[in-house]
């Protein structure tokens, strides 16, 4: 049934709205009476009616100004309005503002006002799969967007993005509920998993998203099966007790309920508190550790698996990734290889390592290097087409010796580019570095081949053998993909965006901006963005 509601100053006038016809017997209910505009408001946010018949002339609120009140605060109801022959200007005034239709309260007729409500019934009903086919739709964004965010995550987790901005960037994008003030993970070991039925692995797993949903800042993830991992983050209002107390409750509950209601056995494993969110990793490794631990010492308790101390079986990993990519970002050579050779020691003398802190470190170490061969143009090269068809089998890592056999694969990469085998592509990266690095300043040819301890010429001649394109040329286009980036990130002037890209000149830098994009810096901002492909 559609809901009504009547709206008169007079007692006379809405019962005889009341009686005109037989209201229930058409499909309509009249939910409420006002007998003035204040009044009528109050009760349609309440009532949430279909259409409001209401009278023009009213006291306190009149209706035209119920029905702004109606839009501002977002109610749908659709409104009739009742006039006398005087009022002509205010219903002109009412249709403006958004009233379907209007009647004259002394001609009003019954088979008049049903025919208006029944057309305003079919508008409503309209709108109702409308704003069903809506909100359907926007469920469904909704949840593929959260699940493709609990995949970024469990790559996160895994070691497959590592930065702080990356991460800040990946739980904005996908609506990702991470505080990064208090952090901890929890890993769900579920015992026999392979024996739970297709229907009981449905049911576990939608209850495990009910309860991490109905706690603010858990999100729960499928690990390698049969683990579950929920990570939980609790803003800067919550005292630590507090945040125990929660945690303490959560996980137990999780466990009794797998006895109780699955009849399977899980472990708990719970890492260290920590803050930021680029230290999810190292949470996770230290929740997947303490759930190893927790199995083999048989004991569960929160209190008990806060005390393990277990950076020395995670952090000196992510240690020497960390040199590695930072030796890999300054071009020191020699440093990477030491860094290489210190990995491959530390992991021959440390044999505490999981195999997923194992296969995590591979995954970064693979993106890291994976990069510096892009950039020095030997993707194709014989030895990283062997390293890419190991990897892309599946689980390359799961002993320390296979991980330090691959670690060595990639260290004969770098010895070879270092070692002239690469030599020129390398020198092509170390040239595009030296431009990237010196973006705000003047650059010039002599200056680069000095750079690298080759004459001008000769360097000239291998770049654009190498890339197909002038050094100089090349220039202009980093600076200007670096203005573009300024241009749409920041509010600077475009004289202060010409002096960060190396243009002291602002009309030079302008024309050159244009000769490049096709647009000028004014125009770039504005909306034409032309960019460079």
């Amino acid at each position: 049934m559609k809901k009504i509601l009547l709206v008169d100053d007079e007692f006379l006038a809405r019962l005889g709205l009341r009686s005109i016809v037989d209201w229930n017997a058409h499909g309509y209910e009249i939910v409420g009476e006002a007998e003035n505009g204040q009044e009528a408001l109050a009760l349609a946010l309440i009532h949430q009616p279909d259409i409001i018949i209401s009278d023009i002339q009213m006291p306190l609120i009149n209706g035209i100004e119920l029905i702004k009140l109606a839009r501002q605060e977002n109610l749908k109801s659709k409104f009739i309005m009742l006039s006398s022959y005087d009022d002509f200007s205010l219903v002109k005034g009412a249709l403006q503002a958004g009233a379907e239709d209007y009647l004259l309260k002394l001609d009003i007729e019954a088979d008049e006002l049903l025919s208006i409500l029944d057309n305003i019934s079919i508008k409503v009903d309209k709108l109702l799969i409308e704003d069903k086919i809506e909100e359907d739709r926007l469920a469904l964004l909704h949840k593929n967007r959260l699940e493709l965010g609990k995949v970024m995550l469990k790559g996160v987790l895994d070691g497959k993005i590592y930065m702080q901005k990356q991460l800040t960037e990946l739980f904005n994008d996908f609506d990702l509920c991470i505080h990064s003030h208090c952090l901890i993970t929890i890993v769900f070991r579920v015992f026999e998993f392979s024996k739970l039925s297709t229907r009981a692995v449905k049911v576990w797993k939608q209850y495990l998203e009910n309860e991490t949903q109905s706690t603010s800042g858990m999100t729960i993830i499928e690990g390698d099966e049969p683990d579950f991992i929920c990570v939980c983050s609790f803003n800067d209002q919550l005292s630590e007790v507090t945040i125990e107390s929660q945690l303490a409750r959560f996980y137990k509950s999780i466990i009794l309920t797998a006895k109780q209601s699955f009849n399977i056995e899980i472990s708990a494993g719970i890492s260290k508190k920590h803050v930021g969110v680029d230290s999810l990793r190292q949470s996770f490794l230290e929740a997947s550790q303490a759930v190893t631990l927790a199995e083999k010492l048989q004991f569960r308790k929160f209190e008990e698996l806060q005390t393990l101390d277990l950076d020395a079986y995670t952090s000196q990993l992510d240690n020497y990734l960390s040199n590695i990519a930072e030796h890999i970002k300054e071009n020191d050579s020699k440093n990477i290889i030491k860094d290489l050779d210190a990995l491959i020691n530390y992991l021959k003398s440390n044999q505490a390592l999981s195999p997923l802190a194992l296969k995590g470190g591979s995954h970064t170490l693979h993106y890291i290097i994976y990069d510096f061969v892009k950039q020095c143009c030997i993707e194709d090269s014989p030895e990283w087409r062997n390293i890419q068809a190991t990897w892309s089998e599946g689980e390359p890592i799961e002993t320390i010796d296979d991980y330090i056999g691959w670690i060595i694969q990639l260290k004969n990469i770098f010895s070879d580019v270092f070692q002239s085998r690469y030599e020129k592509n390398y020198i092509i990266l170390k040239a595009k570095r030296y431009v990237i690095k010196h973006i705000s300043q003047v650059i010039t040819l002599k200056a680069v081949s000095g750079h690298l301890d080759l004459s001008p010429s000769y360097f000239s001649r291998l770049f654009r053998k190498k890339t197909q394109q002038c050094f100089m040329d090349y220039v202009r286009e980093q600076k200007i993909q670096a203005a573009q980036n300024l241009i749409k990130t920041t509010n600077k002037k475009m004289y202060q965006i010409a002096n960060l890209v190396g243009y002291e000149n602002v009309q030079y830098f302008s024309r050159v901006f244009k000769q490049t994009t096709g647009v000028t810096p004014v125009e770039f901002r504005n909306g034409k963005n032309n960019e460079i492909s």
